[in-house]
């Protein structure tokens, strides 16, 4: 298993844009809805964007697709 840390150490993260992608309606879908909700309101006030019900279609070196969206990247391994 990879490390993200080990990647992202130098990264400031006022910069940063973070986005969660979930093809299914909410996260944490294994638990019950209403903890799944309390996580995704948590990451909210963190920042955190989160994409439901996206499916990432393609992934390379500069980005990923979800469905006719790009989204450029610098942080794909």
């Amino acid at each position: 298993m990879l490390y993200p840390g080990k990647y992202f150490r130098h990264i400031d993260p006022t910069l940063a844009r973070v986005i969660l992608i979930e093809a299914g309606p909410r996260i944490l879908p294994a638990f019950d809805e209403t903890l799944s909700g309390l996580a995704a309101r948590d990451l909210e006030k963190l920042g955190v964007q989160i994409w439901s019900r996206s499916t990432v279609t393609h992934v390379d070196a500069d980005g990923l697709d979800i469905g006719t969206e790009r989204l450029q990247s610098r942080t794909v391994p």
